[in-house]
């Protein structure tokens, strides 16, 4: 407007009436003057300039209020201006009529002039118009004018169609002093049309053209030069542009504009979301600038259009850049600030754009700015934005710089100066490196973090829990010894926090201490802070007790000495149970039942085991163990009678009543009771094969009517032929019943057993007596040769079948049998050759014929005495060797009236001595065997004493199984090779 205003005024004062130029006093005193002149003039020509030069000067003088204070004098002197802009438009329009076509034109212009100052748009469009319309009356230049400024008006008011007619109407005209004003014009009302190519080649053409910027007086108007250069940047914006545009722009901007006409431009494509075409300006600035200041600001403004675009790796490139050259070349303390702010709102931008979903990109960005400004509220935010893409490791690296910038400020502020959220930042920051750490599952990083907490903030409100979390990290890395310690000082520490947590400390040090196996040092604790927590007393109290159970079985599982698990019985016995539960009571019982076992003390375990059965709250379970244990204890001492008493009183579990049943039975035999009822109840429910063909063998051996009984469980004993030949053996001598001998030899493998060779020997030995019998009662017959060739036929027919049984008996190596046949045969073979040799001699022979007959009858005689001698011989040493045969078997049974076969042991016996007595043997007496016996019950008697007082000692016990076997006592023996078998093993 400025410039317009200047046109217009040297327009119209190219009369001869214009004003020189004067200052503000001058022209109020030459006003003053020329009204009062023209006041007493008369109309005359003279007096008409004078009106017009009144005008002049009112006009001049209401611009010169104007100008006053800096340009501020509109506001100053509005009403001076008003009234001189009114009283000039008065003196005008007074003077037009009379004047000259030329000056009416400039009248016109200089009135619509002041119409449009004093904001009367209407009126002063009125002239303008009035001009065009009737421009044939007005110079050209006028009319040129004219043109332009209502070209102007419609441009404002928005009509730009209208407003291109009247400036290219303008052009039209040669002398039209203001061409390049109206091609400017022209150039903003195509942009404004929407063609904005045609704008920008406009506006090219006229900043080309060396005549645009050219005043009447020859003067270079450089304002309106760089006000066009400015114009065609805000018409380059307005699309994506080429480094052609760049440059085009850059050749017609005054040179002390274009770096300042550079940034216009890439802020203007940048604010029009022209992204790409903005950064390309902004790289051409940054490379053409040569101030740090300005090129750090591009720099910014590139990372920030980098990430308008969401080009984000390049965003993160860009903003490394201007990090870096903030940090080395910014020279303003004052800028630099700035700079550094302006690039820290984009890295908040970007933060808060990425709130919820952070980008690897912008961690990245987090970092490049955080290494280079120590910033406590972009390491916190970034903190946060790491943990939640899980970028632990990072995450805990922002908090810790935000940790230990933000302590830093807290100690360099007092309190009243200290801002708060700052105060808050740390605390979070100190909670988000713990928190990072331990989703980041590093113990080292978890380690670093409760670290820095207690360092940084060692009387915080989570202090305690992080000391907490130290001994928790100790505890993971295996520092087992230094996590109990830090536990208890937790538990114990004078220091505010949640009760909970010491609770904690208090118990996971009691635990670690069970991980370390240091029991001792458990009980201690605990009792220690039994006495320091006495809320919790009863339960310090119960832990100390159980660490004193636990010490217990550790010794009782271990190969401790007897002197140490005694140590552990002491200790169980004198623990105060008088806040015990039940359940503690019977366990401290029990356990001092195991230790008395391991240390073979029967009397401490049956004390101990009467203890848990008087305790009332016993469960039966418990019960039965302690009276098992109580049975155990019994039989050891050998005290059968106690043990079976014991035993009657458990309650067997399902499953092993039959077992229950059977060890009943066993010790009712044991302490001399009838156990019957217990094997018959053990048959009826017991389905252990074995086990019940030994008790239907014992049922028949302690049965009264053996016979009997051996028929009632001959099918259970039939699977075990040893078995059931020696309980048919007690039924058969009960009742000798042939069919029964007959169906026991029946059986296969019978003749493999002692009882049933000893059937098969006594019925060998009766038909043997029989051929004996029939072979000593035959006697040769002497009357007649046929005769005694016949009887003598006779006689080695039986001796031939004497011989027969012999034969059987050595292929059976049987003593017994061998014995009587052999010396029967022997004696046999003697008597039929001193028979032949009694036998008369035949009548009428000779001398010489009866020494030869008698010769004849000796040599003929001789091998039967020779097989006499023979048979004798392997009799004797058959007799030598009895001790490697079967007959001293036969003389023990014989002597044990309660073992199968004993009466037939005796049969046997009786033929042998018989035989020893043909034979003059030394008969095979039982004395000594009775004597033995005898020394045996004696010796048993001692040794029994002695198992009693030593009942884990196997060398009393292998010595009474020896005696007991010996004596034939098979319940006991059996009872014997069982405790042994268990002494071996370790078992019960």
């Amino acid at each position: 407007m400025t410039k317009l205003v200047a046109l217009i005024l040297s327009l119209s004062f190219a009369v001869p009436a214009i004003a020189d130029k004067m200052d503000l006093d001058s022209h109020t005193s030459l006003i003053s003057k020329l009204t009062q002149i023209v006041g007493f003039t008369e109309e005359t020509a003279n007096k008409q300039n004078m009106l017009i030069r009144l005008a002049d000067l009112h006009s001049e003088r209401a611009r010169m209020y104007a100008m006053e204070n800096e340009g501020k004098g509109e506001a100053t002197y509005s009403k001076e201006i008003q009234s001189d802009r009114k009283i000039a438009l008065g003196l005008y329009e007074k003077s037009f009529a009379k004047a000259g076509k030329k000056t009416q034109g400039l009248i016109l212009l200089q009135r619509a002039h002041l119409h449009q100052l004093l904001g009367e748009s209407k009126k002063s469009k009125s002239l303008f118009e009035q001009i065009i319309k009737n421009r044939k009356h007005y110079d050209a230049e006028v009319v040129a004018e004219a043109f332009i400024e209502a070209g102007d008006h419609e441009y404002n008011a928005g009509n730009f169609k209208k407003s291109l007619s009247h400036f290219q109407s303008a052009l039209a005209i040669p002398k039209a002093q203001r061409r390049g004003y109206a091609k400017y014009r022209i150039a903003w009302g195509e942009f404004h049309a929407g063609n904005t190519n045609k704008a920008i080649q406009l506006m090219i053409a006229l900043l080309r053209d060396p005549n645009t910027f050219k005043r009447p007086d020859g003067s270079q108007d450089s304002s309106f030069q760089e006000e066009s250069s400015r114009d065609l940047a805000t018409f380059l914006a307005r699309k994506d542009i080429n480094a052609q545009d760049i440059e085009t722009l850059i050749e017609l901007t005054p040179a002390n504009i274009k770096e300042g006409n550079l940034t216009y431009l890439a802020n203007e494509l940048d604010r029009a979301g022209k992204k790409k075409s903005s950064l390309q300006v902004w790289a051409i600035i940054g490379n053409n600038k040569q101030k740090g200041d300005e090129k750090i600001e591009g720099q910014i403004k590139i990372a920030r259009i980098q990430y308008d675009l969401n080009k984000k790796p390049e965003t993160v490139k860009e903003i490394q850049i201007a990090a870096k050259m903030l940090v080395e070349d910014c020279e303003s303390e004052t800028n630099c600030k700035a700079l550094e702010q302006l690039l820290r709102k984009l890295i908040t931008d970007w933060g808060q754009a990425e709130e919820r979903t952070p980008s690897e990109h912008l961690i990245n960005a987090y970092k490049v700015y955080t290494s280079s400004f120590p910033d406590i509220e972009i390491n916190y935010w970034a903190g946060i934005a790491a943990q939640k893409r899980k970028q632990y490791a990072d995450a805990f690296k922002f908090y810790k710089n935000s940790a230990e910038l933000s302590h830093e400020y807290k100690n360099n502020k007092d309190l009243k100066t200290q801002d708060k959220s700052i105060t808050k930042i740390f605390e979070g920051s100190l909670l988000g490196s713990i928190e990072v750490a331990e989703l980041a599952k590093i113990i080292e990083l978890r380690d670093a973090a409760y670290v820095q907490y207690l360092n940084l903030n060692p009387n915080g409100e989570k202090a305690l829990e992080v000391e907490y979390q130290i001994a928790q990290v100790l505890l993971e890395k295996g520092d087992h010894a230094n996590a109990a310690k830090k536990f208890k000082d937790i538990a114990l520490s004078d220091k505010k926090g949640p009760q909970s947590i010491k609770d904690k400390a208090a118990d996971l040090s009691l635990d670690t201490l069970v991980i370390l196996k240091e029991d001792e040092k458990l009980e201690e604790w605990a009792y220690e802070y039994a006495q320091k927590l006495p809320k919790r007393k009863l339960e310090f109290l119960a832990i100390a007790r159980k660490s004193t159970l636990n010490q217990a079985a550790k010794a009782i599982n271990s190969s401790k000495s007897e002197s140490e698990l005694e140590k552990h019985y002491l200790k169980l016995s004198k623990t105060d149970l008088s806040k015990a539960t039940n359940t503690e009571k019977i366990s401290y019982y029990k356990h001092r039942t195991l230790i008395a076992y391991k240390v073979k003390n029967l009397d401490a375990l049956i004390a101990s085991s009467n203890l848990t059965l008087k305790e009332k709250s016993a469960s039966p379970s418990e019960k039965n163990e302690a009276l098992t244990q109580l049975a155990w204890a019994f039989e050891m001492k050998m005290d059968f009678k106690n043990a079976l008493a014991t035993l009657k009183r458990i309650s067997p579990d399902k499953k092993n009543i039959d077992e229950h049943v059977l060890k009943l039975g066993m010790l009712s035999e044991l302490a001399e009771q009838n156990p019957t009822r217990y094997y018959e109840e053990f048959l009826d429910i017991s389905n252990n094969k074995a086990q019940r063909q030994d008790v239907a063998y014992s049922l028949v051996r302690l049965a009264k009517n053996k016979n009997k009984a051996f028929n009632k469980y001959d099918g259970i004993l039939a699977g075990n032929i040893k078995l059931y030949m020696q309980a048919g053996m007690l039924a058969f001598e009960e009742k000798k019943s042939d069919s029964l001998k007959r169906e026991m030899l029946s059986k296969r493998g019978s003749s493999n057993t002692f009882e049933g060779q000893l059937l098969e020997r006594i019925d060998a030995l009766k038909e043997m007596q029989k051929e004996v019998n029939n072979l000593s009662q035959h006697r040769l017959r002497s009357s007649g040769p046929k005769n005694l060739r016949s009887s003598i036929a006779e006689r080695l027919n039986l001796i031939s079948r004497l011989e027969r049984h012999a034969d059987r008996a050595i292929r059976l190596k049987d003593f017994t049998l061998q014995l009587v046949a052999l010396s029967n045969l022997s004696f046999e073979n003697r008597r039929l050759a001193s028979d032949i040799l009694r036998l008369p001699m035949p009548k009428g022979l000779k001398a010489q014929q009866r020494t030869q007959y008698k010769k004849l009858i000796e040599d003929q005689v001789a091998p039967y005495n020779q097989k006499s001698k023979d048979l004798l011989s392997k009799t004797d040493e058959l007799w030598n060797n009895k001790e490697d045969s079967s007959i001293l078997d036969i003389m023990d049974v014989s002597t044990q009236s309660n073992s199968p076969g004993y009466k037939l042991a005796q049969e046997e016996l009786k033929a042998v001595n018989q035989v020893a007595k043909r034979l003059n043997y030394s008969a095979l007496t039982l004395t000594k065997k009775w004597q033995q016996r005898q020394k045996l019950s004696q010796e048993l008697a001692s040794v029994r004493t002695q198992v009693s007082k030593n009942p884990f000692d196997s060398g009393y016990l292998e010595k009474m199984k020896d005696i007991e076997t010996r004596l034939n006592r098979g319940p006991m023996v059996a009872y014997l090779d069982a405790r042994l078998a268990e002494l071996k093993t370790g078992g019960r």
